[in-house]
C-alpha cells in the first residue's frame, strides 16, 4: 500500500445483504494489510437497488447456477449488460466485447464436447480480467440414512418430495 501511495492504509465500506461470516473474514484479511473495513448490513431490496443504481463501490454477493450450466453465470454476471437476459447480475461496469463473443459462441454450440471447452475458455478470460474476485466456493454436505434414496440436484436444493425409499 505504501508503494501505491497509501502508507497509512485507507478506509472502505463493505456493503452486504447476507454473508456475514464471509464479510467478517474479508474484513479481517484486508485489515492485516492496512485496509480498514467498515461492514454495512443492508436489507435485500435496498442492497440490490443500490447495486443496480451503481451506488456501491465495494460489496459481497453470491452467484451460482441453478441449472449447473456455466453459461448461466457467464450470461448473467460477465456478459456486457444491455440485451434481454444478458448482464442481469452485472453490477460492476465490466465489459469485454471479446468475452461477449465467446459467450455467444458457447451459447450457440449445442454439442457438449465442443461446448465445454468454449465455456471453460470464457470463464478463464473473465477470471483473468478480474471481473470478479472469487472468495470461496460453497459446497454442501448431506447426511442421510441408507434407507433413503437421494439424488443431488444441480441447483443444490433439497426437496422432500424427491426423496424415495432405497431399494
Amino acid at each position: 500500500l505504501a508503494a501505491a501511495g497509501y502508507p497509512d492504509g485507507f478506509d472502505v465500506v463493505l456493503h452486504r445483504s447476507g454473508f456475514g461470516g464471509a464479510a467478517a473474514e474479508v474484513k479481517a484479511q484486508l485489515e492485516t494489510i492496512g485496509i480498514r473495513v467498515a461492514l454495512e448490513q443492508m436489507p435485500g431490496p435496498a442492497f440490490f437497488s443500490a447495486l443496480a443504481e451503481r451506488k456501491l463501490s465495494f460489496w459481497i454477493v453470491a452467484d451460482g447456477s441453478l441449472t449447473g450450466d456455466a453459461l448461466e453465470v457467464l450470461l448473467g454476471a460477465f456478459h456486457s449488460p444491455g440485451a434481454p437476459g444478458k448482464g442481469v447480475d452485472h453490477y460492476g461496469g465490466y465489459a469485454n466485447p471479446a468475452l461477449d463473443r465467446k459467450i455467444g459462441e458457447a451459447r450457440r454450440e449445442l454439442e457438449p464436447d465442443r461446448r465445454l471447452p468454449l465455456l471453460r475458455e470464457a470463464l478463464r478470460e473473465a477470471l483473468a480480467d478480474e471481473a470478479w474476485i472469487p472468495l470461496y466456493f460453497a459446497r454442501d454436505s448431506r447426511v442421510g440414512r441408507r434407507t433413503i434414496d437421494f439424488r443431488p440436484r444441480a441447483d443444490g436444493l433439497l426437496r422432500l418430495a424427491e426423496l424415495r425409499p432405497a431399494r
